[in-house]
């Protein structure tokens, strides 16, 4: 049963890959965002012009990029294999935004069935089941799958407490800030878990834990940061 409930949203992922966006454009923004990369020019402080946008179906004012420095650098990624024609511009995004989905609910069944199938299926049916998953991942392109994908991946690793788990969510912190909170989360699971009573014998092995992660977000942030203008973009949105 677990084999089907997984195999029938994954069919209809696939399904909606040729669908047009309709109802968001954070396709068209990366995409133009990654354009700029690929020019040699920052996204965070030079936003694309009305001309530039006028080459994809996309109708919203110049714009400096929002979204973390990983997801920046996967569309520049994007952008130098489709040289810019749309239409493989944006089946090379769905196609990535269609495999983070799938792979996030291939772990969603995984940390399921480390209860029983029964989990494993009720998991499978709230996160596999619900349309909107499908529609606004490889339907609309609304990039949110590639922080969920990281963050469940972080989820995963979380009872091991190994390095994995921490290096995991500041892949997702790195793709969109809103995932970095969860950070106090694996914080307080350490201390719950380890049922010590003082602070300083868990905060240090934490932090020693958490070098890697640290490492990875700060090496793709400071591809890009040059001030404190970087976050313009992200205050812009947020406001």
């Amino acid at each position: 049963m677990t084999d089907r409930l997984f195999f029938w949203p994954v069919l209809f992922t696939v399904a909606c890959i040729p669908s047009v966006p309709v109802m968001t454009q954070d396709l068209w923004f990366s995409a133009l965002w990654g354009e700029k990369i690929i020019d040699g020019l920052n996204p965070y402080y030079v936003p694309f012009t009305p001309e530039q946008a006028s080459f994809y179906p996309f109708d919203e004012v110049s714009a400096m990029m929002t979204y973390g420095p990983l997801w920046a650098v996967i569309w520049a990624g994007i952008m130098a294999l489709s040289d810019g024609n749309v239409w493989v511009t944006g089946l090379l995004f769905k196609l990535v935004l269609g495999g983070a989905w799938i792979a996030a609910l291939a772990i969603v069944r995984r940390i399921g069935r480390t209860h029983d199938e029964a989990t494993a299926a009720a998991g499978l049916v709230a996160f596999g089941w619900l349309p909107i998953g499908h529609i606004y991942s490889a339907g609309e392109g609304h990039n949110d799958m590639a922080m969920v994908v990281f963050m469940l991946l972080w989820l995963m690793r979380l009872p091991s407490g190994d390095r994995a788990g921490p290096l995991a969510l500041a892949a997702s912190a790195a793709c969109k800030y809103t995932s970095a909170a969860l950070v106090s989360v694996d914080l307080l699971y350490r201390v719950g878990k380890s049922g010590r009573t003082d602070f300083k014998s868990i905060l240090v092995p934490y932090l020693l834990r958490g070098i890697p992660a640290a490492a990875l977000f700060l090496a793709v942030r400071f591809l890009f940061f040059r001030s404190p203008t970087f976050f313009d973009g992200a205050r812009g949105m947020t406001g």
